[in-house]
């Protein structure tokens, strides 16, 4: 598991981030409203040796008055890509 042991936040997410392969990125639905935007994603992914899975990915923007990312904030299945890259043993 990228990222294991004492690390801090940054080198966890640039581990994780070379670890997982984007194969296809679709947006779903995108809502703007004043200084933020908000998108749906579905992507396929995968790990390291593993088998291609799809999950769902949302990003929320927030931009200062210079048009400026000052905010960013993503959610995604983490269960999902815990299961994949760390399959539950087999019995």
């Amino acid at each position: 598991m990228p990222a294991a042991g004492n690390v801090g936040v940054h080198q966890a997410a640039r581990e994780l981030f070379d670890a997982i392969e984007l194969r296809s990125l679709e947006r779903i639905e995108t809502v703007a409203e004043g200084n933020r935007i908000a998108i749906m994603w579905r992507t396929t992914a995968v790990a390291p040796g593993g088998e291609p899975f799809e999950t769902l990915m949302f990003d929320l923007w927030e931009f200062d008055d210079s048009g400026m990312i000052c905010r960013g904030t993503q959610f995604l299945d983490t269960a999902k890509f815990i299961n994949v890259m760390w399959p539950p043993a087999k019995v």
